[in-house]
């Protein structure tokens, strides 16, 4: 592998490295901090910059390999449109092992180069459902945080505020008095299974 596709491949899995990490369950804290460090990098000139400039060197890599990738091999023993039978007869098995090598090569390149251009398109996208996982995430802790003030507020009206916790008192004795009466129903439902069962069975030892 050459050096310029041995640095491809390292940046390859560099980015499968970071997709594995961002599309990990994290806290919110951390999946913010990513983010946070994600616009920074991205809304620099410079990073930019350095993007288009990897668009276009590992489009251009993967187009050349790609046109490399599909010329047609002529095996011996399999003549091509116009090729003389006495060139085919004196064609060297060496040569045609090192044209397929070549072409894997080529093959493997356009993998290497073509991956790298699909996670920088997957990775920018993640990123943007990171962004709207976040927005809904402080959303729904701004609502817990404003009803729990509103629950814990004490507004200075003694007679608001007596009647707050006179209704707080109801409601968890509503609460009380429904678990006492989801009990008292499964208890009768239960005593009137076991008095038809009793029922039954006298009934069949009467027959």
């Amino acid at each position: 592998m050459s050096l310029y596709f041995t640095l491809l491949f390292a940046f390859l899995i560099f980015e499968m490295a970071v997709l594995c990490f961002i599309v990990l369950p994290l806290p919110h804290k951390i999946r913010k901090l990513i983010y946070g460090v994600w616009e920074k990098m991205s809304s620099k000139q410079e990073y930019r910059t350095v993007i288009y400039i990897l668009w276009v060197i590992v489009g251009l890599l993967f187009i050349d390999s790609w046109k490399r990738a599909n010329i047609p091999i002529h095996t011996p023993g399999h003549p091509s449109s116009g090729e003389p039978l006495d060139t085919l007869k004196s064609s060297d098995p060496v040569t045609s092992i090192q044209v397929f090598a070549t072409r894997a090569y080529n093959q493997r390149n356009v993998y290497i180069s073509g991956f790298i251009l699909y996670f920088m398109v997957v990775i920018p996208s993640i990123m943007t459902l990171i962004k709207r996982l976040i927005k809904y995430q402080e959303l729904i802790n701004k609502k817990k945080t404003e009803d729990n003030e509103a629950d814990t507020m004490i507004t200075g009206d003694k007679d608001l505020d007596q009647l707050r916790s006179q209704l707080k008192q109801r409601e968890a004795s509503l609460i009380g008095l429904k678990k006492q009466v989801s009990n008292f129903e499964n208890h009768w439902d239960e005593s009137v299974k076991v008095e038809i069962t009793k029922e039954d069975t006298e009934v069949k030892k009467n027959n």
